[in-house]
């Protein structure tokens, strides 16, 4: 992490508090998911694993046939929106989608991490993801929120036929 922390008890803190904020900012930046397309919010869940640098909070807003995750491991400082079509199989980042869509035109809000990547640029893409979260947590999920509302429309109204064409394009096959 790029932040050094006095004692575990600081981290711990530290870690609650972007939690905290984490939870606000979502409930408040994807509401419409649930006043103008009819989703389902849930509460979030916490999973700790026994170690805080591994915990993962998850808040997960869902309507047939389509369910939306939007992750944040407040350890490392990452955050991410991920898209399923829970009848059929198919998933997605939200990143990837519209990079799929708009042929990669539009940079990320937080650079991709893929284990297709070198190790060199992994590391550099994490704490590019690490530096624009912890600079401001509420403004990335306000931007994600824009940006699943205005490149994933027809995903949220129910179509899921691009989260398939684009998986398909984006993934590498498993042998």
């Amino acid at each position: 992490m790029a932040e050094e922390f006095k004692s575990r008890q600081d981290f711990e803190e530290q870690s609650r508090r972007r939690v905290s904020a984490f939870v606000a900012s979502v409930k408040s930046s994807f509401r419409y998911l649930v006043d103008e397309y009819g989703f389902t919010s849930e509460e979030p869940e916490y999973l700790w694993f026994g170690d805080l640098r591994d915990a993962l909070v998850r808040m997960i807003y869902r309507r047939s046939p389509i369910r939306i995750d939007i992750d944040f491991r407040p350890g490392e400082n990452l955050l991410a929106v991920g898209l399923h079509d829970v009848t059929r199989g198919w998933a997605m980042d939200l990143e990837e989608l519209i990079s799929f869509r708009t042929q990669g035109s539009l940079v990320p809000v937080i650079p991709p991490i893929d284990s297709g990547l070198s190790f060199a640029e992994m590391k550099r893409r994490a704490a590019r993801r690490e530096q624009l979260v912890s600079e401001d947590l509420q403004s990335v999920v306000r931007e994600l929120a824009t940006r699943l509302r205005s490149n994933a429309a027809d995903v949220l109204n129910g179509g899921t036929q691009d989260l398939a064409r684009a998986s398909a394009t984006t993934r590498e096959p498993t042998a």
